[in-house]
């Protein structure tokens, strides 16, 4: 939370308490003559006696309650060094990180140089290796977190016998795949929840319309169709998949998925009641 704070006194108050602001671990940084300027002004202060400064308070826990932690935090800041400080200011910074693929280290090492391996051999060969490192039987136990050049380059860089040209990395999520669009952690849990929850709702509708009279049952059928908009709406604007094509049948699939869990498959010929004659 970065944070607006005043400190009144003077020059023994405002070191005493960088000190400890130093002690706690956080960033401060001056203001701007700007900055300063408009807040002279905005809180009336005598620059004489008040000094401003922008601080990062880390605040552990929820965002909502976020700017009172971060206000408890100054004033326990202004008790332990027995300095006015006020918190003038709190400006929540959005920070969603990537959600980066994930990598599994395998070893990848090849024939010596030099060697030649007659043809049939040899095609058997890379394609019993190609197997055993994409089904697990060489991974090394060690899985990265990161884009694949990097993931690469801390498989074969990071050893404690020193670089090594055998090892590779393979994708464990569709993540690691070409092409593959990022989204943020918030990002992309808003996107589920935004999708599966409108798709659930339209589920409710359809199951209620079935014991409904007819007019009930196609006021529920309409607003299940309402239900699937801001689920389609959701999966071309995160997007959900690399071209707007792919999204399409994602949506069609989950809406289809959806429905004939909800109503199950129609029949097309009744059976009898009364048997064969």
């Amino acid at each position: 939370m970065t944070t607006l704070i005043e400190l009144q006194g003077g020059r023994p108050q405002w070191d005493k308490a960088m000190r400890r602001i130093r002690e706690l671990g956080w960033t401060c940084h001056e203001l701007s003559p700007k900055e300063r300027r408009t807040v002279l002004r905005a809180f009336d202060s005598d620059v004489n006696c008040s000094e401003f400064w922008w601080v990062e308070v880390p605040i552990m826990g929820s965002t909502w309650r976020a700017d009172r932690e971060a206000a408890w935090q100054i004033t326990e800041l202004s008790r332990s060094v027995q300095t006015v400080i006020y918190g003038r200011l709190f400006r929540r910074e959005e920070i969603d990180r990537v959600l980066e693929p994930e990598w599994q280290v395998h070893s990848a090492d090849h024939e010596p140089e030099g060697t030649v391996t007659p043809g049939f051999r040899r095609h058997w060969r890379t394609a019993t290796r190609w197997c055993a490192a994409h089904t697990g039987l060489l991974d090394v136990r060690v899985r990265i977190h990161a884009s694949k050049d990097a993931a690469r380059h801390l498989a074969r860089h990071l050893r404690t016998d020193g670089p090594r040209a055998d090892l590779d990395v393979r994708p464990l999520d569709g993540r690691g795949r070409t092409g593959t669009i990022r989204h943020g952690e918030d990002a992309l849990n808003r996107a589920v929840a935004l999708f599966g929850g409108p798709l659930l709702a339209m589920s409710l509708f359809l199951s209620t319309a079935q014991h409904l009279i007819p007019v009930a049952a196609a006021v529920c059928w309409l607003l299940a169709v309402v239900c699937a908009v801001p689920a389609w709406w959701t999966a071309f604007a995160v997007p959900l998949a690399r071209s707007r094509l792919q999204c399409l049948v994602i949506c069609i699939i989950a809406t289809l998925a959806v429905a004939v869990y909800t109503l199950g498959i129609p029949v097309r010929f009744p059976r009898c009641a009364g048997g064969v004659d």
